[in-house]
């Protein structure tokens, strides 16, 4: 069993009392579960510390996340080997963590996330490549003068993927 699990059930037992079984070491994810039903899960690897309050415990993960659950969303810890989140949900929490914002006043897309963009393209509706950013930052601001109005897609790139959005370009 490596370390970092062995740390977690030590916590897990001997500060919240909660029973947490575990069996083989390819267990890469820590389950919180809630009146017998999985409601989240950590990936070992990304979990960086558990805080455990009067009044919640706090599970801090690598990119200085934090997760907030009260004693009672938990009744029991549990390690497995899947993550709880389908890949669909991933997907669809990584396409709302871009953000594409088109101010029509000053002709400029603004795309923003919680990890610094790699790189930001504009895509014509029939998908011809207009325009290439390479960038290494958390906001990236696109002009669009010159460009004429309709449908345009925006694809935006950062550490955990790749979303496409669309955005409309008025007058």
């Amino acid at each position: 069993m490596n370390i970092k699990k062995t740390v977690l059930i030590n916590i897990c037992l001997v500060w919240m009392g909660f029973t947490v079984p575990t069996c083989a070491q390819s267990n890469d994810y820590l389950y919180v579960h809630h009146n017998n039903v999985a409601t989240r899960s950590f990936a070992l690897d990304e979990l960086q510390k558990i805080v455990v309050t009067d009044e919640n415990i706090r599970f801090h993960d690598v990119n200085s996340s934090v997760a907030t659950l009260l004693y009672d969303e938990v009744s029991i810890l549990t390690f497995e080997d899947e993550p709880l989140i389908s890949k669909s949900n991933e997907v669809a929490a990584l396409y709302d963590k871009i953000n594409v914002y088109y101010n029509s006043m000053s002709d400029v897309v603004t795309i923003s996330s919680i990890s610094p963009i790699k790189e930001v393209a504009l895509f014509s509706a029939q998908g011809a490549l207009l325009k290439k950013i390479n960038a290494k930052s958390l906001s990236v601001e696109m002009f669009l003068s010159g460009y004429s109005s309709g449908i345009y897609l925006i694809k935006a790139a950062d550490a955990q993927g790749i979303v496409v959005k669309k955005i409309i370009k008025h007058i």
